[in-house]
């Protein structure tokens, strides 16, 4: 298994993420998911300047950078989802 770590930042108009927030951002991560990401389990937690995301992805994804660009993929698709909008995507780090 491979984990990839993200961290969603709230845009100024947002105020601080709460559960609510995690789970809405953790039901859209999955709305949006296609067997190609991989994602085998999805962490998503509020904290102090945003939201922390650990990416779970199977070991056939192929490695730790295609674990990143599919990490990377699977945000930029759920950033249609209207809970998303409200945060800023700086980069996936693992």
């Amino acid at each position: 298994m491979y984990v990839a770590l993200a961290h969603l930042v709230p845009t100024a108009a947002a105020t601080a993420p709460t559960d609510a927030d995690a789970r809405l951002v953790h039901d859209a991560l999955w709305a949006h998911a296609v067997p190609a990401h991989r994602l085998e389990h999805v962490r998503v937690r509020p904290e102090a300047g945003g939201i922390a995301l650990t990416f779970f992805l199977n070991r056939e994804v192929g490695g730790q950078d295609q674990a990143k660009r599919q990490s990377e993929d699977l945000l930029r698709r759920a950033r249609t989802a209207t809970v998303l909008s409200c945060f800023g995507i700086p980069g996936i780090y693992s």
